[in-house]
């Protein structure tokens, strides 16, 4: 069933998604580049939130080491040539009581990452003084009125988890608090960027900084549309590899693309990340060829899109949950408004395009997030049409994602435990009645999923874990399983089909072509 596997989309740095902050070794000839993300906008939160360090070779920037899956943002890093160590100090507050965080050192020789100290404490500074390490430590809470650094000097080792108490600190100074400014942020992201470009061209390469490719479209069948992050979308040219972009706005994640109905343009949904904003979605109409945008409609929504290219924005509304849900018609004007029910954020988004119907989540009631249904609604005027049913209690699912095929709707969705760190994952299907036809487990969330025209009763669906599986819609039997490409060093965030030819877009920015046999 498999014809063909393939990258697209290289570039300098392949690894990095979002880059925080540059640690250059000169003498030593590595530089090291942190990077962030959460998959997470107002309809959907995938099981994706990574704190990673790229090593690279500072004279032929070949990749040495990646490090991914840190549990806290990454301070500061520091690097012995002799001992082939590298220390990295991790920590952030967690919003309410504690600062947290943990010290590693990476074994470049045993390719090991080893926690040196048992403390969950945030790190702000670490450097090699010789067989020992000199390191600045946050208080554990907030309950003091100013916060203090306290420095550690202590014996390096690598086989024994050491613990703070056993130490006095060298020196206790104030900290010099300071607000978060998203601004500021995003210059010193934008001067990151540029040094990557610098290093990148002064070694003969190209750096263009796309990462987190959260939607994608096949324009065609050779070429794909692709919203990235910080406010840039792309075009791919298959045949060629070649990648055209365009930053569209300073800031911002375009998370959702639509095509329009005349097949010369294209919707998308930019997500700002400002709360309270009455413009945390702004929707452009950009033109294929990258030239034109414009500015069409804002709000606090997530879309989805019917077959006569309309579409229905639910209304991510956690502070009033007073906002009407908008039907627009495929040029966004408004047709009419209502409040089809409580918009609870992972619980109620529903993206199913390309149907004659809108199809939307409810509880039961709909003032709540459980019992949920399935609703079809007209794409005309709104109009209630029918309604299935996903789960009654003590049935509850959240972070669910649905297609349609042949009349059946297949449903991805976690399994809710109160416990966060339990995390089990369904694929159900159900027929126009409502009736279970059959429930698989499966070993992730699905970042997307997908029809393909190719096989029509198949689903392909593309797994954080990085897997790529198809289902047969009839029986939940699986036809193909592909594992994480380890060639990528990243997760699938969507999915794309067009005839027999499968698109998966990675938060690194990378794309992933996967063609069946016909």
């Amino acid at each position: 069933m498999l014809k063909n596997r393939e990258i697209l989309g290289r570039n300098c740095f392949d690894e990095i998604t979002n880059p925080k902050q540059l640690f250059e070794f000169e003498s030593a000839g590595i530089l090291c580049v942190s990077h962030s993300y959460n998959a997470q906008w107002s309809g959907r939160h995938l099981g994706l939130c990574k704190e990673n360090l790229s090593i690279y070779n500072s004279s032929s920037l070949e990749l040495i080491a990646h490090i991914d899956f840190l549990r806290f943002p990454i301070n500061d890093v520091d690097y012995d040539e002799k001992k082939q160590l590298l220390l990295i100090a991790t920590g952030s507050y967690d919003g309410g009581w504690s600062y947290e965080g943990e010290l590693y050192a990476y074994d470049f020789i045993t390719k090991r990452l080893i926690k040196l100290l048992d403390d969950n404490r945030e790190f702000t500074f670490c450097r090699f003084e010789g067989n020992q390490i000199e390191i600045k430590v946050l208080p554990p809470d907030d309950t003091d009125e100013k916060l203090y650094l306290k420095t550690y000097l202590i014996k390096l080792l690598l086989n024994v988890r050491q613990k703070l108490q056993d130490f006095e600190p060298i020196e206790i100074t104030s900290y010099p608090e300071g607000e978060f400014n998203f601004e500021s942020s995003q210059e010193k992201l934008k001067v990151l960027s540029l040094r990557l470009s610098s290093l990148a061209n002064k070694n003969g390469f190209e750096y263009e900084p796309c990462s987190m490719a959260w939607d994608l479209k096949f324009i065609d069948d050779g070429s794909l549309f692709i919203g990235f992050a910080n406010g840039t979308v792309g075009i791919l040219k298959l045949a060629t590899d070649e990648l055209i972009t365009k930053k569209i706005v300073a800031s911002g994640d375009f998370s959702q693309i639509f095509k329009g109905v005349n097949q010369e343009s294209l919707y998308v949904n930019l997500f700002t990340y400002k709360v309270d904003n009455d413009e945390y979605n702004t929707v452009f109409k950009i033109d294929n060829t990258l030239t034109k945008w414009e500015k069409v409609t804002a709000g606090i929504f997530s879309l989805s899109q019917s077959l006569n290219g309309h579409f229905l924005a639910r209304q991510a509304d956690w502070k009033d949950k007073k906002r009407n849900d908008i039907l627009f018609d495929e040029f966004f004007n408004k047709i009419t408004e209502c409040r089809l029910g409580h918009y609870d954020l992972f619980n109620h988004y529903i993206r199913i395009d390309g149907e004659e119907h809108f199809c939307a989540l409810l509880g039961t009631p709909n003032s709540q997030h459980q019992n949920k249904k399935l609703i079809e609604l007209s794409s005309t005027d709104m109009r209630p049409l029918s309604e299935i049913t996903l789960e009654l209690q003590p049935e509850h699912y959240n972070n669910l994602n649905a297609i349609k095929v042949g009349g059946r709707y297949v449903i991805e969705a976690k399994v809710y435990n109160p416990n966060p760190r339990i995390n089990a994952h369904v694929v159900m299907a159900f027929n126009c009645n409502g009736e279970k036809l059959w429930t698989k487990n499966i070993s992730a969330q699905a970042s997307g999923m997908t029809k393909i025209e190719s096989c029509p009763d198949k689903v392909a669906l593309s797994l954080i874990n990085g897997e790529f599986i198809i289902l047969d819609s009839l029986t939940g039997r699986v036809t193909l399983k592909l594992s994480k490409n380890e060639e990528i060093n990243g997760y699938p965030l969507s999915i794309s089909n067009n005839g027999n030819k499968i698109a998966i877009g990675y938060d690194n920015g990378l794309i992933e072509l996967i063609e069946l046999e016909k």
